[in-house]
């Protein structure tokens, strides 16, 4: 069994950076993270290219925490690194029968 490891808001911010990076290598990004009373988040902002949707696709997939106002309910969220330490391609969250699990390193 492999070790639990938290990342913090700005090592989240770096894999952010490399994803959408490899995602849209044309565009030029600024991620920001900031650290608050109860919580942390990344900012992600761009002048030209992709739209809006096409970024969150990707930085999503990093996302921790969520709050559904709605229902009133907080979700959080876990994520796994590849044993090297890198992060797995954010963009492909595997299929039904895959559940995110990819065989080349089980």
């Amino acid at each position: 069994m492999s070790e639990k490891r938290y990342l913090s808001c700005a090592e989240t911010a770096k894999l952010v950076r490399e994803a959408i990076k490899k995602h849209f290598p044309g565009t030029k990004f600024s991620v920001r993270s900031d650290n608050y009373a109860g919580g942390a988040s990344i900012h992600v902002s761009w002048a030209l290219g992709p739209t809006t949707k096409e970024v969150e696709v990707v930085a999503k997939q990093f996302e921790g925490k969520d709050f559904d106002g709605m229902i009133d309910m907080a979700c959080h969220y876990d994520h796994w690194l590849l044993p090297d330490g890198n992060n797995p391609d954010p963009s492909h969250a595997g299929d039904g029968g895959q559940q995110g699990d990819d065989p080349g390193y089980r």
